[in-house]
């Protein structure tokens, strides 16, 4: 290990043809062993420059023209100008990032960056860069389905991008390439499952979605070799438990990237969304819950944002080393019962280690906060947290968040009559419930046996610890931990925040492929945790009765609530790539 570290250490200073040997003596009578270590190092090795007539640092590139004379060596150049230069010692981490540079710039489909044959008697290393060039149109389509036990949806999804739209010469002469990217997804959610709404449950609902994605961006902004112009405009249509909306978000910002492992990406967003809900008519009406107008006009969110982000992991489908930093703020305005201001923080972090033989094990952490604060925490509930899902296991998608207790719709006869209506009293209710007018009257709406929808939180905490065990090739076995939590209030302001936590443990198993590893992990919530706080009506509590069981309700013992939450104790997730 000395030898190896040792022969990376100068080899990363310079050293390219350095050569260590070592022996260790060992004396049985004192009980010692001499270590002895041997290097030659011999020179120390610059970047050399080439023979070009321009003088630069690179010896020889394989560029071809890509695009019809759009990217040539004097393009490959610029662009790693920054990570390579001439006189400069020769570094394997400098080769490293002027790979992953040319990678960003997407336009390549295969990057090689290597050292060619050192030059003694000019103490100089050529540098030898091999790119193939990428298509200029590219069109993807494909098929998916996803869901849990609240949601379900089938989806056509599809892509296409342009490399080169032309209209980068409106930011810079200099820059030629600029891209341009739709995204299409067409879906059918089913909420909560595809089997209520076949049983026509009238609490069921379901419907289109989709989302439209338009994404421009422009390398080398006014010439900048390590800022690009990125755009985006978006259209969708979402269904969810407590809320669908059609919307319209416009972000407009630059992407910053000083070294290969860093971003700093500042974006001006404008968001507008016409919100409808099944929530009830609440004291301070439906903004207590959905934190808009009135129902169902525009809710409009406008913020300026902040990102940044620290990546020194080894991959991002499947790091085994390395760490992630990240952070994000936003400052805006949106709509509520008047303009009101908002300010949203999100720290983060994340870290990987490996050990045992062949690094068969990897620890994983993560930790992730943030804060949402308003005047009178009067929030729209599009910015607000929710937690669930792979961001904490225990809850399904979504499902970590304030509840609003809601009295669903009588749907059948007997419910009436078990409550001591008469048969016929029971259907003149069930007719003059059937019209759809809202709100909804009294005697339509069954309080005894109420449902929860999320409407998110103003304070989030998550933390994850997972242990990965590469069992057999592509196999991974995996147990983890996740705890999380998320508050109407923001966080640390909540009162007895401690109560609010949830905790889970589980199982997993991954199995590896080019697209990242396909996760199926079983969640099982630790009876920990407070009671939780159900929004109601000021008129009439509705009653939500809490499940103890595990999944579909199987193993409930009727003993009441498990682990503060009306959630079933157990969760299963199925995705592709890890959690974090």
């Amino acid at each position: 290990q000395a030898k190896t570290e040792l022969t990376s250490r100068l080899y990363e200073s310079g050293y390219a043809e350095v050569v260590v040997h070592g022996e260790a003596v060992v004396d049985a009578d004192a009980a010692t062993v001499a270590v002895r270590l041997i290097c030659t190092p011999g020179i120390r090795y610059r970047f050399g420059d080439s023979d070009d007539p321009e003088g630069k640092t690179l010896n020889h590139i394989n560029a071809p023209r890509v695009f019809g004379d759009q990217v040539s060596a004097a393009a490959v150049r610029f662009e790693v100008a920054g990570d390579i230069r001439a006189g400069d010692y020769f570094s394997e981490s400098a080769m490293r990032a002027a790979q992953a540079r040319l990678f960003q710039m997407g336009i390549f489909s295969a990057v090689k960056v290597t050292r060619g044959a050192p030059q003694p008697k000019s103490g100089t290393i050529p540098v030898v860069i091999d790119v193939r060039e990428g298509a200029f149109h590219t069109l993807r389509a494909g098929v998916g389905l996803g869901g849990d036990l609240v949601r379900q949806e089938i989806r056509l999804t599809g892509e296409y991008t342009n490399r080169n739209i032309g209209l980068a010469k409106l930011f810079s002469r200099e820059v030629r390439l600029d891209r341009l990217t739709v995204k299409g997804k067409l879906g059918w959610a089913f909420l909560p499952t595809v089997w209520d709404v076949i049983q026509r449950n009238p609490n069921a609902q379901t419907g289109p979605t989709f989302r439209l994605l338009t994404e421009y961006e422009v390398p080398h902004f006014l010439g900048l070799r390590t800022v690009s112009f990125q755009s985006s405009l978006e259209a969708l249509r979402t269904l969810d438990a407590a809320f669908d909306y059609w919307g319209g978000e416009l972000k407009l910002g630059v992407r910053w990237t000083p070294r290969t492992d860093l971003a700093i990406i500042p974006t001006l967003n404008f968001n507008a969304y016409g919100l409808t809900s099944d929530i009830p008519s609440f004291s301070s009406a439906p903004t207590a819950a959905l934190g808009c107008p009135r129902l169902p006009e525009l809710c409009v969110v406008t913020y300026a944002e902040l990102a940044i982000e620290f990546d020194r992991r080894d991959s991002k489908l499947e790091p085994t080393t390395g760490y992630f930093l990240g952070f994000s703020t936003q400052l805006g305005l949106n709509n509520n019962t008047t303009i009101t201001p908002f300010a949203r923080f999100v720290p983060e972090a994340r870290g990987y280690v490996s050990f045992g033989f062949d690094d068969k094990f990897t620890l994983a952490g993560k930790v992730k906060m943030g804060t949402l604060l308003a005047p009178g925490n009067n929030t729209p509930i599009v910015a607000r947290f929710f937690s669930g899902g792979s961001a904490m296991r225990g809850f399904s998608q979504r499902r970590l968040s304030p509840l609003a207790a809601v009295a669903p719709d009588y749907d059948n006869i007997t419910q009436l009559t078990n409550k001591g209506y008469s048969t016929e009293q029971a259907q003149a209710i069930l007719n003059e419930c059937l019209p759809l007018r809202s709100p909804r009257p009294t005697q339509c709406r069954d309080f005894e046996n109420g449902i929860t929808l999320p409407v998110g939180g103003s304070g989030l905490f998550e933390a994850s610890l997972e242990l990965r065990w590469n069992l057999w090739k592509d196999l991974v076995l995996a147990v983890f931990s996740d705890a999380g939590m998320v508050s109407e209030e923001p966080l640390f302001q909540a009162p007895d925040l401690a109560s609010l936590f949830y905790v889970a443990v589980g199982l997993g198993a991954r199995y590896k492929t080019p697209l990242g590893p396909i996760r199926l992990d079983l969640a099982f919530r630790l009876p920990v945790g407070g009671p939780e706080k159900l929004i109601q009506e000021d008129a009439r509590q509705v009653r939500v009765a809490p499940s103890d069981g595990c999944f579909l309700g199987i193993g409930s013992t009727g003993s009441g609530g498990f682990a503060g939450a009306p959630e079933n104790r157990c969760s299963v997730h199925l995705s592709i790539g890890e959690a974090f």
